[in-house]
């Protein structure tokens, strides 16, 4: 289950609420609660796509030490084609 379905609202929740509000005139509407919620989620969101951007570079390194791993095997390779 999400974190922000279960951690319970506190008073700097509450502060950050208002300010958030402050800011955002359309929020005015929302508890601090479905605020602090929403906020969450996002964030949620955001550590999702970090983790899907550090799979990707992962993947990105291996295939780059793959290949460079193939042109030192081409390197060694090329002096004895080379000999007729």
């Amino acid at each position: 289950m999400p974190s922000w379905r279960i951690r319970p609202v506190t008073a700097l929740d509450r502060r950050f609420a208002a300010v958030f509000r402050a800011n955002l005139p359309d929020t005015e509407r929302l508890s601090a609660e479905e605020i602090v919620a929403a906020i969450n989620r996002r964030a949620e969101a955001v550590v999702a796509l970090v983790n899907a951007i550090k799979t990707d570079t992962a993947n990105i390194l291996t295939f780059v030490v793959s290949i460079e791993r193939s042109a030192k095997s081409i390197d060694s390779k090329a002096p004895k084609l080379l000999l007729f």
